[in-house]
């Protein structure tokens, strides 16, 4: 299970298929701006040389990889396949799901209202959402805004809650909270999707909208 989870993480952090179809396709290639970057082709052949065998190792099927220089594309390349089966190449235009990156959004969000006064890290979540409550009692009373990021919070994975795909945000919160966790507030790590969605939550409510609708139009 460990191995598959750093495989997925690992290609999370290579993936990037966020480039438009007029930028170029091949490894090494002329900047938008016209750049030369040919004197970094010897470089560029080490880094896709090791990055396609550590891929081959990790048995990770396909991948994007770009590299930016000074604000230049200087390599943006697919490696292996897409639909492995029928051998069909990944290229810089292949969509990948964007799963856990999603976090830097929702955490960059709380920062956002931070900065604009409208939340306290330190806060109790309680103070935003007023139906988040945790089994843990020593949780429910000292858990801060700042808990929800960074996996602290004694909870498992708890991600069994999503399967079903019915429950909203607020009730997969409330869900989650009535589960047994696992170790006291800030004693150990457990990675926890739901208390990223409590912060989501916590932002949707200070800004009067969504988290849909926030993150596009302000991030």
């Amino acid at each position: 299970m460990k191995s598959i989870v750093y495989r997925y993480l690992l290609s999370l952090i290579l993936v990037f298929s966020v480039f438009t179809s007029i930028l170029p396709t091949i490894g090494l290639a002329q900047t938008s701006a016209g750049q030369d970057v040919s004197q970094y082709a010897k470089g560029l052949q080490t880094i896709e040389e090791k990055v396609e065998k550590r891929r081959q190792e990790l048995g990770i099927p396909g991948m994007s990889l770009v590299i930016v220089k000074d604000g230049q594309i200087i390599y943006m390349k697919g490696l292996g396949y897409k639909d492995f089966e029928k051998q069909i190449a990944v290229t810089p235009d292949t969509q990948f799901a964007i799963g856990s990156a999603t976090k830097a959004f929702t955490a960059l969000s709380v920062l956002m209202a931070m900065d604009e006064g409208k939340v306290n890290l330190d806060d109790s979540p309680k103070k935003y959402l007023s139906y988040f409550k945790m089994k843990d009692a020593d949780a429910d009373k000292n858990m801060t805004v700042r808990d929800l990021m960074d996996h602290s919070s004694g909870l498992n994975r708890t991600d069994l809650a999503m399967i079903t795909g019915r429950l909203n945000r607020q009730e997969l919160i409330q869900t989650v909270g009535e589960a047994q966790p696992m170790a006291k507030l800030n004693e150990k790590f457990f990675y926890n999707n739901i208390m990223f969605a409590a912060a989501g939550e916590v932002v949707a409510n200070v800004q009067k909208t969504t988290w849909e609708k926030y993150v596009p139009e302000k991030i």
